[in-house]
């Protein structure tokens, strides 16, 4: 029973041990809180203007970054509109090119046409000249033929008397 005795007895300074170990661990706790809040304040007190000095920068980046991403659209549009420009005006020069090639075949064909026209009238008095001499031929042998046929001798007809 004395043990039993010591065990509670040391079992009771523990818990008066403790309970001022509590006390004194709450005090530290709120000793510790106001530390907290003290360097917390204190660091905010530091940092706060440059916060808001990095903040106003980086809006201004920000602002900057734009009117640049707007600008190089613009700028790619622009480029873009002059490639445009250049693959025009290229489909332009060649039409030119076309149009002037197609000007100097229809010369070419107004030239052939009036070559052609020439040689038919050509060939047609030609034909009109030999057609001539041809009728000059049958005519002159249709004459000599004519002439032979007289010139032969012709049996004499019986007179009636």
């Amino acid at each position: 029973m004395a043990t039993e005795k010591l065990k509670i007895c040391d079992v009771e300074k523990e818990i008066k041990e403790l309970e001022g170990h509590s006390e004194s661990m709450e005090q530290i706790n709120e000793e510790t809180q106001k530390a907290i809040e003290m360097l917390t304040s204190g660091i905010m007190t530091e940092f706060l203007p440059e916060m808001d000095d990095m903040k106003s920068r980086i809006k201004e980046l920000t602002q900057n970054q734009g009117i640049l991403i707007e600008t190089i659209q613009q700028e790619n549009t622009k480029f873009l509109e002059s490639h445009e420009a250049k693959a025009l005006r290229e489909v332009v020069s060649q039409v030119q090119k076309y149009n002037n090639k197609l000007k100097k075949i229809h010369n070419d064909m107004g030239v052939i046409n009036e070559r052609i026209a020439r040689l038919k009238r050509r060939a047609h008095k030609l034909k009109q000249h030999k057609e001539r001499e041809e009728k000059i031929k049958q005519d002159a042998r249709k004459r000599e033929q004519e002439i032979e046929q007289e010139l032969i001798a012709k049996p004499a007809t019986k007179q009636k008397s």
